[in-house]
């Protein structure tokens, strides 16, 4: 504290009050910059701006908030920021002068380059272009650079003693510096090593910088400075710099003493001339020695290199020169092809013993030196090649080569492949026995199928014309545990058939567009036939952001879900089945189709589920018998689902049953691929009374899907109050349907009953209320649409007997099949004629023309078979458009690329089943 007693100031009544309002002045330092300021150990503002500020804050009357210490580009950044309001040792420059008003300056030193001492002297800052010039980021040094010096390499420090360390360490070439900095840096870090390299033409002024919205605090500034004596201001820079006037420069010594000087440096030529004498020669006798070493270290690594070749496990030959005189044969080479190095002198040798034959010596000859030629000419590896080579013995060797050359040398590697080869052969053997084994046992499916199918054919169909006549219950019984078993047994067959496919990689899905709808119908009629003795709930569930059409192969898709949907069933007893349909992005950001199945039956345990997905494999022995099956089923899933890039998941628990879950890729199809009718469908709001919660989720996520809002109460009482004017159907579950529940429902409103298969048996179900409808679960989009008849597409309905009129030609030998074809047409109102092979049918068309509409085709007959008929078929004109379906016990892909190959329309596999006949027959008549 200086204790100089000041005089008041004179300043203007403005510049008073501006005080008065402003007693405390936020100022923002350089915690590193001293002489000038810095922060002390303690955290105390000291230097030469700090000496100041104590005058001025006596002067002003103000006090002077120092700020915490912060890197110099964050003060600058919050004096710009108004963040701070002053700083007090600081370079005006234009960059600054957009932020800050400046005082005076009140000291000024100029800016200094510094160097290395081993280091050249230079003569101003045009002369550091190109060289890594260290500056105080942000600083004035920093701008004159940045904006006079462009070819300078502008290395940027937050503080000096890091750019003074830099320039130590040789990471800075030069450093520019404000000079009074520079010095008190030196003498207080002790640095040595270091010189002034040059006084540049700059000066650094420093002034006092405040905010740009307080021009009055910098008239009181130059105010206050102006009043501070010369001799206060040389007792702050003697107290921080203590200059002395006495510089000692090494122009006064030449001036005074140049003789001494001329000594120097006449010794000190000497003295370099004697070091280059010495420097030369000791660099001579290096090279001497390297030499003497580099030989003794090649004659080392011959020797190495030899024995490394002698010892080696790889038989090698070392070849010299184009007549190739052989330098060398290890021992593994003499012990494989049990040759001496006497015996071989050249390369001639060589090829004389090991390939006796001449033909096949030219041979290997050829090959040899075309590669030799082609390696030399570019510079590589010579391109490996095998031969057989006869040995000393007279066993042959079958040997690759491999050749490297070295200058004139020929670097030969044998390696023996003969143990190699054999299995190589013995391994082609094998793939080929199993390919025609493979082959053998597809050839075997097929017939088997074939001979299957063709009485399975007229067991099933004998068994539905059966079924439609006049039976008592238990004959009606029987026919029907004939038609299953028959079922039974054919799905039995099917799988087999798909598991051999998947295997063999012959399984190719088809992507076709469908509808939701389309994939759920096959599983609702097999929940409505397979839970009509048990009381099992079964529900369909389906996410309103699945789409309406989808691409993909429908057929495997409704396989997949039928499987799990038949376990589900045979393995509850009771309870509920949920199959559900949703989509879900995966962790790739790509739509999944989630398909699952869950029950509430037996479950399994953990080691169960593990190898529930394996072929033939089932929970335990006792499930076979109990629940019968093959294991196929699961099986033939799993492969399906990974051919389309899917997974499926199993979680089970005992006594609390299973879910199964699978992943697909989700295709959607384009808008215009839906095959549906555009039918208009009113809006409609139900109210859906249902005491299963899960099932009442199912029926409404089907609803919302047709744009219908559903509400859903799970109990029926006095306390609740039923609007009916805001519902046109009450959805009323079975449970309810009783005298308690009739008295709590809205009479105005029409009721539908929903009833599971079992329930549809009760025959005082339902009595006790008049309903309009009774819908039977699981309920589809399709049952909804029964509530606006109008809404129902047209091509549902198909007539009795569609085919009256239409005159249909059968061609098959088999006399079962064609009674049961004829018997099954017949019943839909055609009219048929049989022709017992190809032949006959190509005479009978030729003699009546285009009598028939439609030409079902067997491909197994004698004389001549469905294909080559239909290709004789094709070459009459009249002909050309008459539509042959193929209606054939052979299903395999083969035989059905085969039908359409020969220019046949459709394809129908045997057993034939009247309603695919139906929809292939008037598909075609239309």
């Amino acid at each position: 504290m200086w204790s100089t007693i000041l005089a008041a100031l004179e300043l203007t009544p403005e510049e008073q009050a501006w005080i008065a309002n402003h007693p405390v002045i936020r100022v923002g330092v350089d915690p590193a910059w001293p002489p000038y300021e810095f922060m002390d150990e303690q955290g105390k503002h000291q230097g030469m701006s700090a000496d100041y500020l104590a005058l001025l804050s006596q002067k002003i009357g103000v006090k002077f908030q120092i700020a915490p210490a912060q890197p110099w580009s964050d003060t600058q950044q919050q004096l710009e920021q108004k963040q701070l309001d002053f700083t007090p040792s600081i370079v005006s420059t234009p960059k600054r002068d957009q932020f800050l008003n400046f005082s005076q300056p009140y000291i000024s030193f100029p800016v200094v380059i510094l160097t290395r001492s081993d280091e050249a002297f230079i003569g101003q800052l045009e002369d550091l272009s190109g060289k890594r010039v260290g500056v105080e980021a942000d600083y004035y040094a920093d701008e004159i650079l940045q904006q006079n010096y462009p070819t300078i390499q502008r290395v940027r420090y937050p503080y000096l003693r890091d750019l003074l360390s830099a320039l130590a360490l040789g990471q800075v070439d030069y450093v520019l510096t404000n000079y009074a900095s520079a010095s008190y840096a030196v003498q207080q870090l002790h640095m040595t090593g270091l010189k002034l390299a040059a006084v540049t033409q700059y000066q650094s002024p420093l002034s006092m910088g405040v905010r740009k919205d307080w021009p009055e605090f910098v008239s009181i500034l130059n105010k206050a400075l102006n009043e501070l004596t010369p001799e206060q201001h040389q007792r702050i820079r003697q107290h921080w710099l203590g200059i002395k006037k006495e510089n000692i420069y090494i122009r006064d010594i030449w001036r005074l003493h140049p003789d001494i000087i001329l000594l120097l440096l006449m010794i000190l030529m000497f003295v370099v001339l004697l070091a280059i004498v010495f420097y030369f020669r000791h660099r001579l006798m290096t090279r001497k020695l390297l030499a003497e070493k580099a030989q003794q270290e090649l004659a080392e690594s011959e020797k190495r290199f030899r024995l490394l070749i002698e010892n080696a496990p790889i038989a090698f030959a070392i070849f010299k020169g184009k007549v190739g005189i052989i330098k060398m044969l290890n021992r593994t080479f003499i012990n494989m092809f049990g040759y001496q190095p006497s015996e071989l002198h050249d390369v001639e040798d060589w090829w004389r013993v090991a390939y006796p034959n001449p033909s096949y010596r030219e041979q290997i000859q050829k090959i040899w030196y075309e590669r030799l030629e082609l390696a030399r000419k570019s510079h590589q590896v010579l391109e490996p090649m095998e031969a057989t080579v006869r040995c000393r013995d007279g066993s042959e060797s079958y040997i690759r080569f491999h050749a490297i050359l070295i200058g004139s040398l020929s670097l030969v590697a044998f390696i023996d492949l003969t143990d190699q080869k054999k299995y190589q052969t013995a391994l082609l053997t094998a793939k080929e026995n199993a390919e025609q084994a493979t082959q053998a046992k597809s050839l075997f499916l097929a017939n088997m199928s074939h001979e299957i199918r063709t009485p399975m054919n007229g067991i099933l169909g004998l068994t539905a014309l059966l079924e439609k006549t006049e039976l008592n219950e238990r004959q009606h019984d029987y026919v029907t545990k004939i038609y299953s078993s028959g079922e039974f047994l054919l799905g039995l067959l099917n799988d087999i058939l798909d598991l051999s496919k998947v295997e063999a990689g012959k399984l190719e899905l088809e992507k076709q567009p469908f509808t939701i709808a389309q994939l759920l119908e096959p599983l609702r009629a097999l929940a409505l036939s397979a839970t009509q003795h048990k009381p099992v709930e079964v529900l369909f569930y389906v996410s309103p952001d699945v789409p309406k059409v989808l691409l993909g192969d429908l057929l495997r898709l409704g396989q997949i879900l039928t499987n799990l949907l038949g376990n589900a069933i045979k393995f509850s007893a009771k309870g509920e089945i949920e199959i559900g349909v949703a989509t879900i992005t995966n962790k790739n950001h790509q739509q999944r189709l989630h398909l699952w199945v869950r029950d509430t039956g037996i479950g399994m345990t953990t080691e169960q589920a593990a190898k529930i997905f394996e072929a033939f494999s089932q929970a335990d022995a006792s499930t076979t018998r109990k629940y019968g099956g093959t294991g196929l089923g699961l099986t033939i899933c799993k492969r399906l689902i990974e051919l389309m890039n899917g997974e499926i998941k199993v979680q089970s628990k005992v006594n609390q049953g299973s879910r199964f879950d699978v992943f697909i890729d989700l295709i959607e199809a384009p808008q215009d691929s839906s095959s549906l009718e555009s039918i208009n469908i009113p809006k409609l709001n139900l109210l859906l009374i249902d005491n299963n919660h899960h099932s009442a989720l199912a029926i409404r996520s089907i609803a919302e899907r047709l744009q219908w809002e559903v509400d859903i109460f799970e109990r029926l009482d006095e306390s609740l109050t039923i609007e009916t004017s805001h519902y046109d159907f009450v959805l009323l579950d079975a449970d309810f349907a009783d005298e308690h529940s009739v008295q709590y429902l809205p009479k105005a409103l029409p009721k539908i009953l929903l009833q599971t298969p079992l329930q549809e048996s009760d025959p005082l179900l339902g009595t006790m209320i008049d309903f309009k409808h009774c819908f039977t679960k699981p309920i589809t989009e399709e049952v909804l649409l029964g509530l606006v008849p109008s809404a129902i597409p047209k091509a549902k309905f198909i007539e009795e007997k569609p085919f009256l009129a239409r005159r249909i030609l059968l061609v098959e030998d088999n006399t079962i099949n064609q009674l049961v074809g004829v018997r099954l047409l017949e019943s839909l109102g055609a009219e048929v004629d049989v022709a017992e092979n190809g032949y006959v049918a190509l005479s009978l068309l030729q003699q009546v023309g285009n009598f028939y509409d439609v030409v079902l085709m067997d491909l197994q007959m004698p004389v001549m078979d469905g294909l080559e008929t239909t290709r004789q078929l094709r070459l009459i004109e009249q002909f050309t458009d008459l539509p042959v379906i193929a209606m054939t016990a052979n299903v395999m892909a083969t035989d059905r690329e085969a039908c359409f190959e020969a220019g046949m329309n459709d394809f129908m596999s045997k057993p034939i089943r009247i309603q695919e006949l139906r929809e292939k027959i008037y598909q075609w008549l239309k």
